[in-house]
């Protein structure tokens, strides 16, 4: 129980110290998805820069050690693309971990609430036995959640037109590597 309840102090102090990260010096990355009238599967890669009528992507086609060896930039013109999709990189993975974390949060809190069941010769439980019953389920529960939110990528469609990408080009832009 006291393991518990240390572990929920802990996370609840680490926990907003996650959210102080600061924009400008951390450059979030994100994969882009670019449908194009051209090739039927998605041209992958980084949104590297977003020019007056294309937008130039980096695919990274070998690495070791994480570390990128060989990147192709494409610069591909309005006129071709249908539509881009954005998600920023391991979204699934994080978001997956802050679902489990908050779904054992959230049911241990319940399981907890709940306290010690009347003594029985079939099922009793303490608060802490819930607790950790609830926090269980409610892990599963929110890494569910968690993957499902991590999978969704944000569309912009540009359907080939000058007037559509001109007035997404501030929404592209955030996604750039190059601002």
């Amino acid at each position: 129980m006291k393991n518990l309840l240390l572990v929920v102090v802990l996370l609840s102090i680490i926990t907003p110290s996650w959210a102080q990260n600061n924009s400008e010096q951390h450059r979030s990355k994100y994969r882009a998805w670019i449908s194009t009238m051209q090739v039927p599967e998605p041209l992958k890669g980084e949104i590297y820069q977003i020019k007056d009528s294309s937008i130039i992507i980096h695919s990274t086609l070998e690495t070791k050690n994480e570390i990128p060896l060989k990147i192709i930039s494409t610069e591909i013109n309005y006129n071709v693309i249908n539509q881009v999709k954005v998600r920023r990189k391991n979204s699934i993975l994080i978001d997956a971990a802050f679902g489990v974390v908050a779904g054992a949060i959230a049911g241990g809190i319940v399981g907890f609430a709940q306290g010690d069941d009347e003594p029985s010769l079939i099922f009793s439980f303490t608060a802490g036995e819930k607790a950790m019953i609830f926090g269980s389920m409610g892990a599963v529960v929110g890494g569910v959640f968690g993957t499902v939110s991590g999978l969704i990528k944000i569309e912009i469609p540009i359907n080939r037109d000058k007037k559509t990408f001109n007035s997404s080009r501030t929404k592209l832009l955030k996604y750039s590597y190059l601002k």
